[in-house]
């Protein structure tokens, strides 16, 4: 009995001791090429961490903020943000818990990223600004403007997550998925295997593409490298995800919305424009072709298009 026990511990010791080791091999591996920091930027210092920035051009100002998932961050906007500093100001943001910006070992909800954009363009920016968000940072973006609308002057949402999809559900296995992913060893080596490089290609492949051959192998390090940037931490902001701590009611403060909206959707894409529109009657919709989440890295012509048109 006591050889049966210590054998158990043992292998359960080695087990766990790889793990660990696998753990750390992919925060080194993955980071070791240091795509992130191929500008140079500055840091917010926020009540909850430090918030990766960066700041070009004259004008106006547009705020970018990228899709609320641990692989994203800034870089989404690289293709964009050349032209539109030609005649604006533009900041880009890596949202706590992605890209730079710190990754603390806490509970992420819609209204504390909704309180971070605040912050940001009341402290940072400290003008009427015009903000481009995507997918999941769409209702924090939303809820800023409920929070203090003089701050913004429009907004231009890509791709917005579904309504329904931000519906919190409070169940014990949500708490389990958000529990478990939070572990430090065996959550982690999860986290890593579901953000592994090919994981990340085929997401590139089926949901933020439309074209394949349009994706640089460059594109899917620099996604890799955000995923496992800090020691895997963004595993913490997808422990929020999966557990759906990041829902939202969106009903009232889209109704009672007053900064000018305009929704940008892809064809091929899935996401439910309509259900906007339905709340705010007022919000203005284009829809476009060849792409699929992200198009301001596929087609960033045809967002500088939409854009230039409103101004």
């Amino acid at each position: 009995m006591k050889k049966s026990t210590a054998k158990l511990l043992l292998v359960a010791g080695a087990i766990t001791a790889a793990a660990h080791g696998y753990n750390k091999y992919v925060a080194m591996n993955a980071t070791k090429d240091k795509l992130l920091n191929d500008k140079k930027g500055n840091y917010f210092s926020w009540k909850l961490g430090d918030i990766y920035y960066t700041k070009s051009g004259n004008g106006s100002p547009y705020l970018l903020i990228h899709d609320l998932n641990p692989m994203s961050s800034s870089l989404e906007w690289n293709n964009l943000i050349k032209k539109i500093e030609q005649n604006h100001t533009v900041y880009t943001i890596d949202l706590l818990g992605c890209g730079l910006s710190d990754k603390p070992a806490l509970q992420y909800t819609i209204y504390m990223y909704a309180q971070l954009i605040s912050s940001f363009i009341k402290e940072i920016i400290k003008e009427e600004t015009t903000i481009v968000a995507t997918h999941l940072s769409s209702p924090a973006t939303i809820m800023a403007s409920k929070i203090d609308s003089s701050l913004l002057k429009k907004i231009y949402l890509i791709n917005p997550v579904s309504i329904n999809d931000l519906h919190f559900k409070n169940s014990k296995f949500n708490k389990f998925k958000y529990n478990f992913i939070n572990a430090p060893i065996f959550g982690t080596l999860i986290y890593n295997l579901l953000f592994s490089k090919k994981n990340i290609t085929d997401s590139f492949n089926n949901i933020f593409f439309s074209n394949n051959t349009s994706i640089s192998p460059d594109l899917i390090n620099a996604y890799y490298n955000g995923s496992h940037f800090n020691n895997n931490s963004g595993k913490y902001l997808y422990a929020s995800i999966l557990g759906e701590y990041l829902g939202a009611d969106l009903s009232v403060a889209l109704k009672d919305n007053s900064t000018p909206i305009h929704i940008i959707a892809s064809v091929s894409s899935s996401i439910s424009y309509k259900e906007y529109e339905v709340l705010n009657s007022s919000i203005d919709t284009t829809l476009i072709s060849e792409s699929k989440l992200l198009p301001q890295l596929e087609v960033p012509q045809k967002i500088l298009k939409i854009i230039a048109l409103d101004e």
